[in-house]
């Protein structure tokens, strides 16, 4: 809407189509407490033929609503699959559930707002929603050509917050060509412990659900 961020900062604003229908979730939950249960994310990434990488750092990002001051983080849990996390054929050949391996937060100065043009009611944005990275160790993983999935949960410093990762966004399209993100839910609810397709519901009312990626990055070595 042309309101300025923070000096030295950035909106992550929700994104809109060509054809005027905009996303609507800020972000999908991905924390380890709270009264709705426990919530990892996965997405899938590929490694070449003919390539042998090892994974040092997963990054990713996340935000908890309203939380100001040093990093909300004190957690992130990390595994790597082979195969697609709640399939029959899926094993984990990397990482757990339980381990700790967060190595540093650290403070993005992007802010995730809402779309501030599209009706009905478009909100102003504003500073509640700061985006932080998180870097996992994957302690040297190597992993040889094929298709992966890697999910991950975070811990908040508080234990009462929840935490939120923002899917991934690109100017005029609401979701990439083969989106397909997952989200896993426990203890509570209808998806209780399944892995079901990330969505974003989009506004207005009649737009169609919008399958998404996440964003992540994994830092390592390619090797010989």
């Amino acid at each position: 809407s042309g309101v300025a961020a923070p000096q030295g900062g950035a909106w992550s604003e929700l994104q809109a189509s060509v054809t005027g229908e905009c996303n609507a979730t800020a972000g999908f939950s991905v924390h380890a407490a709270g009264e709705e249960g426990l919530y990892r994310l996965a997405d899938d990434f590929e490694v070449p033929a003919d390539s042998l990488w090892q994974l040092d750092t997963l990054r990713v990002y996340a935000f908890v609503p309203g939380h100001t001051g040093v990093s909300p983080f004190s957690g992130i849990s990390v595994r790597v699959w082979l195969g697609q996390p709640g399939t029959a054929d899926a094993v984990i050949i990397a990482g757990d559930a339980d381990a700790n391996v967060l190595s540093s937060t650290s403070a993005t100065g992007v802010y995730r707002v809402f779309n501030t043009l599209r009706a009905p009611l478009p909100p102003a944005p504003d500073t509640s929603r700061a985006i932080w990275s998180v870097d996992a160790s994957l302690e040297g993983t190597l992993l040889g050509p094929g298709r992966y999935w890697i999910d991950w949960q975070l811990t908040c410093a508080n234990p009462d917050n929840p935490a939120f990762s923002p899917s991934a966004t690109l100017a005029s399209s609401r979701a990439t060509l083969g989106s397909n993100a997952l989200q896993f839910r426990s203890e509570v609810g209808p998806t209780l412990g399944q892995w079901t397709p990330i969505r974003d519901s989009g506004k207005p009312a009649a737009t169609p659900d919008a399958a998404q990626d996440l964003p992540f990055i994994l830092l390592g070595l390619a090797l010989p």
